[in-house]
């Protein structure tokens, strides 16, 4: 637990002027959900120069990132958006790019179904001591993900009797076990941020098809959340947010947009033992009964 804090701790309190950072996901389709909307233009928004790249194949697990690395397989998606949000995308293997940048943090992660198993981890010492190998002075990140939406019918999901809070719960405990067994610089919780949120709304649907998130609140939640680990910057001042005129978005609100930040705000800082103002917690207030009616009127 303590280690688990400390480490996020330390990213949070980094100094405040950026110089460009790099960031690699090696993952699969909730690194896409994660790092391929909305966290380009939320780093431009800003002005922090950002280098993002997700290394995806849908389902991947650590033991298959590992099997890849020792035949090379060239089995990956991988999408790049460089400073200026230019985006590019190349079929690649892991190794052919590892060396591509000199990584600042490099992003790991269990596939969904098997995220809340700690015994499922057992393989992931061998792909950090490659990363560590391949890139020495990247930061390792564990990118923790969320829960499936309640009524999901993913078929992983009676692992956890068909429960969200079981699963939710389940990752975190797994994460931070993980955390105090290997060498891991932070984590990006965007689960606890995507929970965090459906607790504050009452909206258990932040995805599109009952696990990978929704276009709208879901990716941005969890884009918001990356950006306030890496840069500690608080997401209650994040100004982007998706209008729809980017054909992969949907469009939000301001008051869905406040409550988004207000989520992945309150997960990043509960470490650096952060408050929102009261001047915000007011407003946040106001803007979560109106969402709330509109979920209603929605189901």
């Amino acid at each position: 637990m303590k280690k688990y804090f400390l480490v996020l701790i330390a990213l949070l309190t980094a100094g405040v002027t950026y110089a460009q950072i790099k960031v690699l996901g090696i993952g699969n389709s909730f690194s896409e959900d994660a790092l391929e909307q909305n966290i380009s233009e939320i780093a431009r928004s800003e002005e922090v120069p950002m280098i993002i790249a997700n290394l995806y194949i849908g389902g991947c697990s650590i033991d298959r990132h590992v099997e890849n690395i020792a035949e090379n397989k060239a089995s990956y998606r991988y999408t790049k958006f460089d400073v200026e949000g230019n985006k590019t995308i190349r079929q690649v293997s892991l190794e052919s790019v590892i060396g591509e940048e000199q990584w600042d943090y490099i992003s790991v992660q269990q596939v969904s179904g098997q995220s809340g198993f700690f015994d499922s981890y057992v393989r992931l010492p061998e792909l950090i001591s490659w990363i560590k190998k391949m890139v020495p002075g990247a930061k390792i990140m564990l990118h923790q993900t969320w829960a499936y939406a309640a009524d999901s019918k993913h078929s992983d999901f009676p692992k956890y009797e068909s429960s969200q809070k079981k699963m939710h719960d389940a990752i975190c405990d797994a994460v931070k076990r993980v955390v105090a067994a290997n060498a891991i610089d932070g984590v990006i919780p965007s689960g606890p941020a995507i929970q965090n949120l459906r607790d504050m709304t009452g909206d258990y649907n932040l995805t599109r098809d009952g696990y990978h998130l929704s276009l709208g609140m879901g990716r941005y939640t969890a884009a918001c959340t990356w950006f306030a680990v890496l840069t500690g910057k608080d997401a209650n001042g994040i100004k982007y947010r998706p209008d729809g005129s980017d054909p992969r978005t949907e469009a939000i609100t301001e008051e869905e947009a406040k409550l988004c930040k207000k989520a992945a705000s309150e997960v990043t800082n509960k470490a650096t033992g952060k408050t929102t103002s009261k001047a915000a917690s007011r407003v946040t207030k106001k803007v979560t009964k109106k969402v709330v009616m509109k979920n209603k009127r929605r189901k």
